[in-house]
């Protein structure tokens, strides 16, 4: 017969101790193009007519070079391509893939285990990086997906040189200051984001080195 704990049993205590979490700024530089290609206004529209029943098919519509480079790139809120110093970025999130994907394998540590240990966040806004840099129009053959592979030309943001600063939010009693600094540089020398990176067609687009790094003052 099961015997029910009174108040004041000590039964199953566990202790629980406060968060101990720390923060870095680590700032980081292109060591290869960082290729962006963000959903355009045509492709939203057309997934959307999909989903609800109200695709038409017809001729597919002709090519916008310039048009397709400037909804490719990502910007940082309240900026666009029509402000005179566009505030362009990229997802903090793909910073966190980066991170973790580059744990696998390491000693001691699973990919799972990353994902709860530290998170990315931009510089000055949670969800994107502001990126510096000068963005040209990047022009590539790719082949489509489905049974036929049709080949398709490409018209993509590429940033030949950039910059940017990301904010490191981790668990200090899981680890410290300078692994996280070093994961950052290993994330970038072997996976890097955007397109065309390491994990996605073996090639070195998006991969950057660290540049310095410090201790905001309101940690």
């Amino acid at each position: 017969m099961a015997v029910k704990a009174k108040p004041g049993d000590n039964v199953g205590t566990i202790a629980i101790r406060k968060p101990n979490r720390e923060h870095v700024f680590v700032e980081i530089r292109g060591e290869s193009p960082l290729i962006v290609h963000a959903w355009s206004s045509d492709a939203i529209a057309e997934m959307l007519a999909k989903q609800m029943g109200t695709a038409v098919s017809g001729p597919r519509p002709k090519k916008d070079p310039e048009k397709a480079f400037a909804e490719s790139l990502y910007f940082m809120p309240g900026s666009s391509i029509m402000d005179p110093k566009p505030r362009f970025a990229f997802k903090a999130i793909a910073f966190k893939c980066a991170m973790v994907r580059v744990c696998k394998g390491m000693p001691g540590l699973t990919m799972t285990d990353a994902r709860l240990m530290f998170f990315v966040m931009g510089h000055k806004d949670h969800e994107w990086v502001e990126i510096e840099g000068t963005p040209r129009n990047r022009q590539d053959m790719v082949r489509l997906s489905g049974i036929d592979r049709k080949p398709d030309i490409r018209f993509r943001g590429e940033f030949p040189q950039w910059t940017a600063i990301l904010r490191i939010g981790y668990n200090a009693d899981a680890t410290n200051l300078e692994s996280m600094v070093n994961l950052v540089a290993q994330a970038g020398c072997t996976i890097g984001v955007g397109e065309r990176r390491a994990d996605t067609e073996g090639n070195n687009f998006g991969q950057w080195e660290v540049t310095g790094y410090g201790v905001p003052k309101n940690a």
